[in-house]
């Protein structure tokens, strides 16, 4: 199984928050499921740190592969593709979350 980690789902791991219920820790903890984490949200906590509104001591992306994760990488062609999808809420995030398994032909 693969598990792409939502930004605060991957701060909650790092920090052993609650907030992530016992059967997705049991899944994260399992060494068959591959984890990813996306270049988008690498940025997304790095603009939170650089406003001020996250502090975390160490580098994030330095952290992933101690906790077994993997990078999801973002390429020109996803930015492009990302950019021909319908926007759902007039967010265009948005519309990558929700087609985001077309990109790569990964199952999640």
């Amino acid at each position: 199984m693969s598990l792409l980690l939502d930004s605060h789902v991957l701060l909650w791991w790092l920090e052993d928050n609650l907030k992530i219920g016992p059967v997705v820790l049991a899944t994260l903890a399992d060494p068959k499921t591959r984890v990813l984490v996306s270049a988008a949200s690498i940025w997304e906590i790095g603009i939170k740190q650089a406003l001020g509104k996250l502090h975390t001591p160490e580098s994030i992306l330095d952290l992933l592969p101690e906790e077994g994760f993997e990078t999801l990488p973002i390429t020109a062609r996803h930015a492009e593709a990302a950019a021909r999808l319908p926007l759902l809420h007039g967010i265009p995030s948005t519309a990558c979350w929700w087609h985001r398994p077309t990109w790569r032909g990964l199952r999640w």
